[in-house]
């Protein structure tokens, strides 16, 4: 061969060597691609494999006037009669379940219920039980429980205690309480069950396996995963939409496998059961005729006659004697076991606080088993009926199910929104009382940065210090305390806001004293954690905001000294660093700011309003951005260049690029000393004014103020529609829990008595005021995370009696074209499909938002990012309305007074733009869940977790300026932390720290100004803190029941799901 020839050859082989190098380089970086998207992005082709959905339910009914009165009933519309077919060979089984419904606070107060009355039925119960060996009682409220248990003497609790271990007295659900469903974040609900599974595991030694959950105003899709994790078998509800009752009972649905939408293989399933009539008193249980069942209600009615006595019912209806009531009664047993596929029942036999008195015990002891035997003696009925509890009802109907092989259907989404009645839809709780619902969610901020920094702080003093802090059995004692408020209101009658006012106060009371107990907590620890080795129990630090009554919300304090030099310690207790802009305010604005390394730090000042058009003369919010890392701290300091005299400084002119520029839209300024420019706006001019940053372009109407475009000025250069506009709803029809108002007022902005423009270095901000509500949209000047969304602020004040029967909306439009579909959260875990349905009145579309909303077409993505517990609708293309406030003067559903206690209700949203990636087309919406993006995801975080700000009122020097307790770089960021908690024994002993994580899937088809985060395989648990040492890690069950793995060092989490771990710590 010749050179020149080999040259050829060898320059080939060469080629052919380097392409397939290159490809599979290439095939690597795809497989290395694909790989991240398995972990964290979602399923490109996920598809919901539930039997039905609530949806295509919804889309098969008829909604038709009801008969009776407007009520629901089941059987009446499907026109049921007695003839259901009960199998020869085996009885119908009826199980009679005792139960007493206890509300800890919703007419009377927790307090006033278990003084009058709780007290007596869980003392009389005992005695009961023993007396009457095969009667039975179920309980729920581990709060009463608690209460009890610290009052009675130890002879009554080891007979509780044996009754509940000999499965006499079941206990269900075993939360703190018995939860909302529509207005609780999941981490709530979480924490709830953890206080009380832990509480039943001390104290009874049990593990609760049956969620009993039957008064909520309607079911989240997802707590059944929360009851399921936590090991419960099975739940029993009730309250869902009477004629979604009615198709379900049609065919036999009323038992079926509640299937979460992105479980394909079903495995976290629950077995769920519907009661299938409109309440869970007596005599709305045994049958769908309520006049019949009534007289089983034996502590009103009193018992039955003599056997040959007849035994009226009803106006004018009468059986000739007990014989024959006994053949109606199991007409009605027959009826309700017509709407079920399994040849068994459950009865429950109880109402709200039954039992009280021991004569209640007995009549319906005897009376139930005086027609138990009766019944069960008529070998032609083929019925066998007995006292039993809700685990006795399942274990039969499991038994059957096994045997017949004959399963239920399984069923994907909520049950929301409920009504029982025409028209009267249960939508207003979403929003009512909005003051409550944001205080708590404010208690649910503080309860977590307390207990994340007090247990840490704690292990770290511990660990690397001789001397511990004075009096820190108090504070356990006082984070135990709140943490059981905060589980107390996480109630259905408490956050939903549908108490009677004397309950509301005596529920803000308690938060009040819970919040400002977890300030002075978080203000001493931190002080030791600065200066370590210290004892005192003086905290040097005191928060910049204060909660001065429970009637108030949290108001900034102003930093006010005689020294030289304040510290700001500024902390974060989420698991990622952040950066973002703060502000303060201080009583002069003639200052320097410096960080944790004493670098000098810019600053903005900014006007404090006294009024909507009044500037403070007084004090100034000083505005800069901070850097604090995950789960720490960083301390700055603000030092004055010259003391305040007579409380007034004159402005410094060469320092006047500090201060923001202050434009008066609409309406007048009052600036005494005209310490900021402020400038007069041009009248009658029709021009939009213009607030941007780096990343968006926010256009408004002058002559409103109101927002209307927004344009992202990334890669995209893309701009929409995005309106927001103020109307309000009128109606005599609503009360505290239904929404049913259709009257309209349109353009509140119109009537906005000033519009303010306020910009400068690192915020800028359009103020609005109007007599119903107040109303900002900030955007921030910062290349972080917080510039990339718009803030809205808003303060409704319907505080006169012209609100009356007043619902204040918030609308935002856009010209998204998402074909009516849109998505809200449930519980702030994952996200739920919502279309308007126009045959339906606005009440029914309504529902509930907890932390965020999306409208999107096959471009664009708007996020509405929520602070607060509200409710939400769409009615046109493209729109999103929040109810923000309400003042419903109507009584219904057993709250006989209006809400008329309204005070001004902050509300906190974030709107966050994105546009897709790819043009993504689903015809088929079991096809496709809507999963946020990660950078939304963390919006959301950053909002439901703010940093919280310290200050010094005297000179201190701390010993340590910056720290951080995690290792944010162990922590993949599509694993959030869900619950943080210091674990204690009932003593209030530190026994360890208790975390719970949720990998959360996200969708990966949008542009993030962010990378893309890589999702990990493996969680490295002993390597997530720094500088603390660890003695063991241990998975438990989600409520930290028992233990699933010992000694665990590595742990892989699957997509959505929550798994929870016990820290011990080297002492």
């Amino acid at each position: 061969m010749k050179y020149k020839e080999r040259i050829v050859i060898a320059t080939i082989v060469t080629l052919l060597v380097l392409f397939t190098l290159t490809l599979f380089k290439r095939n690597d970086i795809s497989l290395n691609s694909e790989q991240r998207e398995r972990d964290i992005c979602e399923p490109k082709h996920s598809y919901m494999t539930a039997d039905w959905t609530v949806d295509s339910i919804y889309d098969n009914l008829n909604f038709t006037v009801n008969s009776k009165d407007g009520l629901y009933t089941v059987v009446e519309k499907l026109g049921f009669n007695t003839g259901h077919q009960i199998k020869h060979s085996e009885p119908l089984r009826i199980i009679v379940v005792p139960h007493s419904h206890n509300d800890p606070g919703w007419l009377w107060t927790f307090e006033d219920y278990y003084t009058i009355r709780t007290r007596q039925i869980l003392t009389n119960t005992i005695e009961a039980l023993n007396r009457f060996p095969d009667f039975r009682m179920i309980w729920t409220e581990t709060v009463f429980l608690d209460r009890w248990w610290k009052e009675s003497p130890e002879p009554l609790r080891l007979a509780f205690r044996d009754l509940v271990q000999k499965g006499k007295i079941e206990i269900l659900s075993g939360g703190w309480v018995s939860v909302d469903e529509a207005t609780t974040h999941y981490t709530a609900v979480l924490d709830q069950m953890i206080e009380g599974h832990l509480w039943i595991k001390e104290h009874f030694g049990i593990y609760p396996n049956i969620s009993w959950s039957i008064d909520p105003f309607g079911y989240s899709s997802t707590l059944p995963y929360l009851w399921r994790k936590a090991g419960m078998k099975d739940m029993a509800i009730l309250r869902i939409h009477g004629a979604v009752k009615g198709f379900m009972g049609n065919r036999k649905m009323l038992t079926f496998n509640w299937r979460q939408p992105w479980d394909k293989n079903g495995d976290h399933d629950i077995m769920c059961h519907v009661e299938p009539f409109t309440l869970y008193n007596i005599e709305c249980s045994c049958g769908p005729d309520t006049e019949i069942c009534k007289v089983l209600d034996f502590s009103s009615v009193g018992s039955f006659p003599d056997n040959d006595q007849p035994i009226n019912f009803g106006k004018n209806r009468r059986a000739r004697n007990f014989e024959d009531f006994a053949e109606l009664v199991v007409g009605q047993y027959k009826q309700k076991a017509a709407l079920y596929k399994h040849n068994v029942i459950l009865m429950p036999h109880g109402d709200d606080f039954r039992y009280i008195e021991s004569y209640d015990f007995q009549t319906n002891y005897e009376n139930m088993k005086r027609l138990m035997d009766y019944v069960n003696k008529k070998s032609e009925w083929n019925i066998k009926m007995e006292f039993g509890t809700v685990s006795d009802y399942f274990n039969i109907l499991h038994a059957e199910i096994k045997k017949s092989k004959l399963k239920d259907v399984s069923l994907t989404g909520d049950f929301f929104t409920y009504t029982d009645k025409d028209n009267e839809y249960w939508s207003g709780y979403f929003t009512t009382r909005p003051f409550d619902k944001r205080m708590i969610r404010e208690l649910q901020e503080y309860l977590r940065a307390t207990e994340t920094f007090m247990s840490l702080i704690y292990v770290y003093l511990l660990q690397n210090t001789d001397s511990m802090p004075l009096d820190l059995d108090s504070d356990w004692e006082a984070i135990q305390l709140a943490r059981r408020t905060h589980s107390l209101v996480q109630h259905h009658d408490a956050i939903t806001g549908t108490s009677t006012e004397g309950t509301v106060i005596d529920f803000e009371i308690k938060i009040y004293e819970a919040i400002n107990s977890l300030i002075e907590i978080i203000q001493k620890r931190v002080t030791n954690i600065l200066s370590p080795g210290t004892r005192t129990n003086v905290a040097d630090l005191k928060l910049t905001r204060e909660l001065p009554s429970p009637k108030s919300n949290l108001e900034v304090k102003t930093i006010s000294s005689t020294s030289d030099t304040s510290s700001l310690v500024v902390l974060n207790s989420y698991s990622v660093p952040r950066t973002e802009v703060i502000s303060v305010y201080i009583d002069t604005y003639d200052v320097e700011v410096f960080d944790s390394k004493n670098k000098v730090v810019p600053y903005q000042v900014s006007p404090v309003w006294l009024n909507h058009y009044t500037i403070s003369q007084h004090e100034y919010q000083i505005m800069f951005e901070v850097n604090v890392p995950a789960i720490g701290f960083s301390v700055y300091k603000i030092r004055r260049r010259s003391l305040v005299i007579n409380h007034v400084v004159k402005p410094n002119k060469k320092d006047k690029s500090v201060f923001s520029n202050v434009i008066s839209v609409k309406g007048k300024i009052d600036d005494k000393y005209r310490l900021f420019s402020i400038n007069k706006d041009e009248e009658n001019s029709k021009v939009d004014f213009i607030v941007e940053n780096n990343f968006l372009k926010l256009s408004f109407i002058k002559a409103t103020g109101a927002l209307h475009e927004m344009c992202l000025k990334t890669s995209t250069k893309y701009c929409t529609k995005v309106a927001v506009d103020f109307f309000r709803y009128f109606g005599n029809n609503s009360n505290a829990y239904c929404f049913n108002s259709n009257k309209l007022e349109e353009d509140l902005f119109l009537k906005a008595d000033s519009v303010t423009l306020i910009t400068g270095r690192f915020m800028s901000q359009v103020k609005v005021h109007h007599k119903l509500f107040s109303h900002s949209v900030t955007l921030y000047h910062s290349n972080s995370i917080q510039g990339q969304t718009v803030h809205i602020e808003n303060n409704a004040t319907l505080l006169t009696p012209e609100e009356e029967n007043t619902e204040l909306m918030m609308r935002i439009s856009t010209n998204i074209q998402n074909k009516d579909i849109y998505f809200t959260d449930s519980n702030g875990f994952q996200m739920n499909r919502r279309k308007p349905r126009k045959n339906l009145p606005i009440g029914a579309n309504f529902y509930p938002f907890t932390t965020m909303a999306v409208v999107e077409d096959t471009d664009t993505r708007l996020t509405i990012h929520t602070a607060q517990p509200l409710g939400v609708a769409s009615f046109t293309p493209g729109s999103l309305e929040i109810m923000l406030d309400r003042v419903p003067m109507s009584f219904g559903k057993g709250l006989d007074e209006p809400v008329t206690d309204n005070k001004p209700a902050i509300s906190k949203f974030i709107l966050h733009l994105e546009q897709f990636r790819d043009h993504h087309i689903t015809k088929d919406y079991r096809q496709y869940q809507m999963q946020p993006s990660m950078t939304s995801y963390i919006i959301n975080d950053l909002l439901q977790n703010p940093v919280i700000s310290l200050y010094s009122f005297t000179s201190v020097n701390f010993k340590i300026k910056e720290l951080s307790f995690l290792n944010s770089d162990k922590l993949p960021c599509d694993i959030s932390i869900a619950n943080f908690r210091s674990l204690l024994t009932e003593s209030g002993k530190f026994i360890g720290t208790g975390l719970t994580f949720h990998k959360r899937v996200t969708s990966c088809n949008v542009h993030q100004n962010e990378n893309i985060c890589s999702g990990t395989h493996e969680l490295d648990l002993n390597s997530l803190f720094k500088d603390l040492t660890l003695e063991k890690v241990s998975q438990m069950s989600l409520s930290h029941l028992h233990e699933v793995r010992n000694e665990i060092s590595r742990v892989v989490i699957k997509p959505m799901e929550l798994e929870s771990f016990q820290f011990r710590w080297k002492t």
